[in-house]
């Protein structure tokens, strides 16, 4: 795992590290990321060291609260989004930091945990379409922090069997294939949601 702080606490830090990593003649192994950015150049600055396929996981706590939102940083982070490092790896990781990126970056991963604080019915219906529609998707483990929100999944798809330990169960039907998505919800507020092969008749 490689662990890195904020740039705006250990900016000596960050500049030496950068230094080094682009000295290195090589690519560093790593199977984990962790990530508090406050600017995606803490993206660039290592990412592109980071062996493409070796990693796996790339995890995104927020620390920017809108900083990322200029056009210049909107440019980087679709910089960042075609890196090899970035699309190689099987898991993102985005605590309450989904609204740091394009929704396309639902499509490029096999797994996802997202946190977030106080999401919308709406927005997890179309969280789901995306996944549907991503032909490299296959579970998702979405927590919501918030107690005041639950029955999320209520109106997506049509409702599944029943589900020991989950208090709703909603099938969404992927168009056009044998798959479809099952949304499961607790009642602490976690959602699993995974593709899965459909019984066809």
């Amino acid at each position: 795992m490689l662990s890195y702080v904020k740039e705006g606490v250990l900016s000596k830090f960050f500049d030496e590290l950068k230094s080094a990593l682009m000295s290195l003649k090589h690519q560093i192994a790593v199977r984990r990321i962790d990530l508090l950015p406050e600017h995606p150049d803490n993206f660039l600055a290592i990412l592109p060291y980071l062996k493409p396929g070796y990693l796996e996981e790339i995890s995104i706590d927020d620390e920017a609260w809108g900083i990322w939102k200029s056009e210049e940083n909107s440019r980087k982070v679709e910089q960042i989004m075609q890196l090899d490092q970035w699309k190689q790896a099987e898991e993102l990781v985005l605590l309450d930091s989904l609204h740091l990126f394009p929704e396309e970056v639902l499509s490029q991963f096999k797994k996802y945990w997202i946190g977030v604080s106080s999401p919308s019915e709406n927005k997890l219906a179309h969280i789901g379409l995306i996944f549907a529609g991503s032909p490299l998707f296959e579970h998702c483990h979405f927590e919501v922090w918030d107690p005041d929100f639950a029955d999320l999944i209520d109106s997506i798809g049509v409702p599944g069997p029943p589900a020991e330990d989950y208090r709703s169960v909603r099938h969404l039907m992927i168009p056009n294939t044998d798959k479809m998505l099952v949304f499961k919800e607790l009642p602490c507020g976690i959602i699993e949601i995974e593709k899965e092969t459909r019984n066809v008749q």
